[in-house]
């Protein structure tokens, strides 16, 4: 919230204890500006863990996707990546080959215009490391990052995962559907989206297996927006769990905020449901 102090720091929780600690970020370049957003963790192909972070700086209008190699007691910075197509970043999900999707949630960085009345102006870019295309001059085929708009006229993106098959999943906050796109062959984009599901005011996509994910919902976006302004306001969760072969829906958590406001992320780990939130700084622990 505005009048609380700017942290930016990633933790670690130990489940298993309740404790936490702040995992130190090493190497980083003179003056980065860290104001981690989405994040994703991805194993890749050489079998490292890396972090990757949607990271802004309303200051100077810059948004980023930075990404650190992962140790038990440290982050490693690996690199920064900045495009004019991050307008207004909220989620990231990669691959273990070096791709990946960002949701731009507006057109534009916090437009009034566009929540109020509902327009369609987000979008996903898609980062691909290693396109190779054909150098003009000299005729050679080059390895080069290519940035592009995968999938336009989204209605508050949100949420976005990778799924078997190069499916890519994206939630809407607005637009009230947990889309899935298929990855064209080429990699240049993506194909023609499907609905899955309608839902209200969805947030961000865990898997609990290859079928089924979950999703968390902001069932209500006035007591939402309330709650943006004062934790005293609370904001109701849910949490669903949808099968993305069927679309079948099953509310598997529910709660009017009285413990948790304004859910945005769901993990099942040990038989246990793991809940974070948008504001508030704890999470919450369900059997």
């Amino acid at each position: 919230r505005k009048k609380d102090t700017v942290f930016g720091e990633i933790y670690v929780v130990d489940i298993s204890t309740g404790k936490s600690f702040i995992l130190p970020r090493k190497n980083n370049p003179q003056n980065l500006v860290f104001r981690p957003h989405g994040i994703d963790l991805v194993k890749n192909i050489s079998g490292d863990i890396w972090l990757y972070c949607v990271s802004h700086n309303d200051k100077m209008k810059e948004h980023s996707v930075i990404i650190y190699k992962v140790f038990s007691d440290h982050l490693d910075f690996q690199q920064k990546l900045d495009n004019p197509l991050l307008v207004s970043p909220n989620d990231v999900a990669a691959t273990p080959t070096g791709e990946f999707f960002v949701t731009n949630d507006a057109g534009k960085r916090n437009s009034n215009m566009e929540h109020l009345f509902g327009l369609a102006h987000a979008n996903v870019v898609m980062y691909v490391e290693n396109n190779f295309m054909k150098n003009p001059n000299t005729g050679d085929w080059e390895k080069k990052p290519v940035w592009q708009v995968a999938a336009h006229k989204l209605n508050y993106a949100n949420g976005v995962a990778v799924g078997k098959f190069s499916q890519i999943y994206v939630s809407t906050v607005m637009g009230n559907e947990l889309n899935s796109y298929k990855l064209n062959i080429k990699g240049n984009g993506f194909e023609k989206k499907k609905v899955i599901v309608k839902l209200k005011g969805l947030d961000n996509i865990s898997f609990l297996n290859k079928n089924e994910i979950l999703v968390t919902s902001h069932p209500s976006l006035i007591k939402f927006l309330k709650h943006v302004k004062n934790a005293r306001n609370k904001s109701p969760s849910v949490v669903y769990k949808v099968n993305l072969e069927s679309g079948k829906v099953e509310t598997v958590f529910s709660d009017d905020g009285g413990k948790i406001s304004a859910s945005s992320t769901a993990v099942l780990f040990n038989g246990k449901l793991y809940i974070s939130q948008v504001f508030d700084g704890f999470i919450l622990e369900c059997k």
